[in-house]
């Protein structure tokens, strides 16, 4: 039998019947988790006993605590947040997860936690799966660190084709360049919390390589590239490449937690080779015809309306980065309001004219 996952819950609404202790008993039913709830208050009190052991894959804790008493009727003063800070400095090498009833989005990152769930994804079979999946991975990575000692390494266990390698080592921050054995545990300035080389690196996936435009791109971009609209690309065209695509598709650590994305040099190459003798460095322009799609299924730009865009958008006023348009870089302008780091693509806003 295979070991299970041992997540340590901290939440104070555990006494009686409610919706949290019914969410713990659905996560223990489940075979491939070990749950271990403990009311706040008696947490910090095993922690300063200095009884609470490092063997746990994951912690989670409420964001909000809600002020509800234990079973002595102390009450918990700190709130969700300031916990995470407590775990980091205990078990640096162990992720730290917030749940949240009152979380718009099923999931977000931040700074001093890896990730905030929703109570209510967690409560449906694709939020336990993510659960496990997340669970593995980052037991993958921390079991890994010790044979990722460079850059070459890194690439190698998250399987980036050899043609995507280059780029892929460039957009590494440089504290892994040679590495997650060489990473020591550091501070920042932005964030103080002391975490282990694997789960920093893990924060730099969620956060970047899987999330910004760089060494992946995901579908929008992909149909792009391909020069077609969106729709028609995604019932027509990568179904008609289903198997070459799948050579291209992310199918690292945290990959099932997130879109499906494709490493962009290696699909650049290939969209390139198959134009043959009509190669060219903007194959979004020639590979429509050469496919024989119908030029009213190409890509427009959604400003000028003509053909050939060649990047994905964002409307000035979505501050969520939510709505992607396809546009030609004449048409947008970059944002300075995100932090783009080197090795990713820079942010296009719509022009407003």
């Amino acid at each position: 039998m295979e070991n299970k996952f041992k997540i340590l819950f901290i939440d104070d609404e555990l006494l009686g019947e409610n919706s949290r202790k019914q969410l713990v008993e659905s996560l223990n039913r489940d075979p491939r988790f070990e749950v271990e709830a403990h009311h706040p208050v008696n947490i910090l009190k095993i922690i300063n006993e200095g009884s609470l052991d490092d063997k746990y894959t994951l912690i989670i804790v409420d964001y909000k605590l809600n002020g509800n008493a234990n079973e002595l009727g102390q009450f918990c003063v700190n709130n969700g947040y300031s916990f995470t800070s407590i775990f980091k400095e205990k078990f640096p090498g162990t992720p730290v997860y917030l749940i949240s009833q009152i979380l718009e989005d099923d999931i977000s990152l931040g700074e001093h936690y890896d990730k905030m769930l929703s109570h209510h994804i967690l409560t449906k079979e694709i939020g336990r799966n993510l659960l496990a999946s997340d669970c593995a991975d980052y037991s993958a990575l921390k079991d890994r660190v010790f044979y990722l000692g460079s850059a070459e390494d890194i690439a190698d266990f998250l399987s980036v084709p050899i043609d995507s390698v280059e780029d892929f080592k460039k957009s590494l921050p440089l504290e892994f360049r040679d590495g997650l054995t060489n990473a020591s545990e550091i501070n920042t300035a932005e964030v103080i919390d002391k975490e282990a080389s694997h789960i920093r690196f893990a924060k730099w996936i969620n956060s970047y390589l899987l999330t910004k435009s760089g060494p992946l791109i995901n579908l929008d971009e992909l149909a792009v590239l391909f020069g077609v609209e969106l729709e028609y690309f995604k019932k027509e065209v990568l179904e008609r490449f289903k198997k070459e695509m799948k050579v291209f598709e992310y199918n690292g650590v945290f990959a099932s937690s997130n879109e499906k994305l494709w490493w962009t040099q290696s699909v650049f190459n290939y969209v390139v080779n198959l134009l043959g003798l009509e190669a060219t460095s903007t194959p979004w322009e020639k590979i429509p015809q050469h496919l024989g799609i119908d030029n009213s299924h190409w890509a427009k730009c959604c400003v000028c309306k003509d053909y050939y865009p060649e990047c994905i958008a964002y409307d000035s006023d979505d501050k969520k980065l939510s709505v992607k348009l396809p546009a030609h870089w004449r048409c947008t302008t970059v944002s300075e309001s995100y932090d783009i780091p080197a090795g990713f693509s820079p942010i296009f806003i719509l022009d407003e004219e």
